[in-house]
């Protein structure tokens, strides 16, 4: 549901055993994605662009999860701890000051490893 006008994707925890893929890229009055832990089949959630959004659930426990965007979401407040395998889009040159530290351009951390990956250069 990419540009939608929704303010939560859903309160509490859900059966969301079947579900794959978040797509909610663009959707400006997001505010927060709440409880994921019972979607343990998601390999993607894209909340690129979504401005408003303040609060990102722990996913340490989605063992397929891949790929997390982030990108352009420039108010939240905090991040949760990201697993090594899951690639994390975010624009951290956006961040307020004391979330992520000094402004820097488009990173992703790289599936496997912590290291970043500049992807401006």
């Amino acid at each position: 549901m990419p540009y939608s006008n929704l303010q939560t994707l859903w309160k509490g925890t859900k059966n969301l055993k079947m579900l794959k893929r978040i797509n909610l890229r663009h959707s400006q009055n997001l505010l927060e994605v709440d409880e994921l832990s019972e979607a343990q089949n998601i390999e993607q959630i894209d909340l690129c662009g979504c401005k408003s959004l303040q609060r990102f659930p722990d996913i340490h426990q989605l063992q397929k999860l891949r790929v997390v965007d982030l990108s352009g979401c420039t108010n939240i407040q905090s991040l949760p701890e990201f697993p090594s395998n899951v690639e994390l889009k975010l624009e951290l040159k956006k961040f307020r000051p004391g979330v992520v530290g000094k402004p820097l351009r488009l990173l992703r951390l790289r599936p496997g490893g912590n290291s970043l990956i500049d992807t401006h250069t």
